[in-house]
């Protein structure tokens, strides 16, 4: 995960976890991210493993995508170094206006996947 391309095409397909339908596709795409016993940090939640991780996807995923209309789309310049990758991400509603926004942190393992993912909440445009 040492190239631009790969740390790139890390977080879109991390970015499209969020936004996929398809609940076997989700998982899929969980398990190709993250390590095994890889954690996902909120301010307001850990979960750990594969079984957390698939319901916390999936319950953002129904609330956020599914209900209320919103997408998930990467923003800025991905940064990385030392298996740390930085990256912005916004919430979108049909018309296009941003109504969320944020960062991740993750760390990565030797062979590229998520082993802690933390998760920050910016200020949410007026």
């Amino acid at each position: 995960m040492n190239t631009e391309f790969n740390i790139n095409a890390l977080t879109e397909d991390y970015i499209a976890v969020w936004n996929e339908p398809d609940e076997e596709q989700r998982k899929a795409r969980i398990r190709r991210l993250w390590a095994k016993n890889g954690w996902h940090f909120t301010p307001s939640m850990a979960v750990q493993g594969y079984e957390e991780l698939d319901a916390r996807v999936s319950i953002a995923y129904h609330k956020w995508v599914q209900q209320a209309g919103y997408r998930f789309h990467h923003c800025g310049a991905v940064q990385n170094h030392h298996r740390g990758v930085y990256f912005q991400w916004e919430m979108q509603d049909a018309d296009g206006r941003t109504v969320s926004v944020g960062f991740d942190f993750l760390q990565l393992d030797e062979a590229g996947a998520i082993i802690s993912d933390h998760q920050f909440l910016g200020k949410n445009p007026a």
